[in-house]
């Protein structure tokens, strides 16, 4: 008779012949597997170890850190050399800033993307004013009072609104205009062709600067807004 053939002979209806055949399959063939598991898996781990398909490859080697042997040292591939890597500097922005300094000749690109970097900064803030310029104007049904826009102050309005996520958002989306202002306004002191907002300094002080400053007005209007611009400014960088 084959082994384990009894096992199998069971009434699979009733509970005590399925309890009977889960127990029969579990010695004949997990059990087995189970047994001094500790072992095996410590013989896998030094086939592993030992398979040099798998311990060779350069990929391997860099990961690794491993030693590289002496006849395989070459200036040709130092790159590739695990011993190279251990040496590595850590790569910050003031590495790479000095690096750039001595060898700005030869990165006119680079130098091109720096010299723009507070506009190129600027200009990723632009959905989120657009979203403040949105938002402003759902709040007033795109008609609000100039006198009133003119009296009220940010905190002021921001304090008027009801406590939650819409108050939240609001205070957020103006600080990140504030400090895009911020960042923009000597560069907007050196454009002829953009009128200047008037008593406004280089951060925009929630407690005393109106509200009107951050609304998007017509580039003729009697006060230049802050908001009118940044947004003027960007746009024609970007064209």
């Amino acid at each position: 008779r084959r082994k384990g053939e009894g096992v199998w002979n069971v009434e699979w209806k009733s509970t005590e012949g399925r309890t009977n055949w889960e127990n029969g399959f579990s010695r004949l063939y997990i059990q087995p597997l189970l047994q001094n598991l500790d072992d095996r898996l410590q013989q896998a781990s030094r086939l592993v170890d030992n398979d040099e398909r798998l311990s060779k490859t350069p990929v391997y080697l860099v990961l690794c850190e491993d030693t590289t042997p002496s006849d395989h040292l070459s200036l040709a591939n130092v790159i590739e050399l695990p011993e190279m890597w251990q040496y590595r500097p850590s790569v910050s922005l003031e590495h790479m800033s000095r690096c750039f300094v001595e060898h700005q000749a030869e990165h006119t690109m680079l130098k091109m993307f720096l010299d723009n970097a507070i506009i190129l900064s600027a200009m990723c803030q632009l959905s989120d004013i657009v979203h403040l310029i949105t938002l402003l104007r759902t709040r007033y049904h795109r008609n609000i009072d100039m006198t009133e826009a003119l009296t009220m102050k940010i905190a002021e309005f921001l304090k008027s609104l009801p406590e939650g996520p819409q108050r939240d958002k609001f205070d957020v989306l103006v600080k990140r205009f504030g400090s895009t202002w911020t960042n923009i306004r000597p560069l907007l002191l050196q454009q002829d062709n953009i009128r200047q907002p008037k008593d406004v300094g280089p951060t925009i002080d929630a407690q005393n600067t109106s509200l009107y400053h951050l609304l998007p007005m017509k580039e003729n209007a009697t006060v230049m807004s802050c908001m009118t611009a940044v947004v003027l400014f960007l746009v024609r960088k970007n064209n």
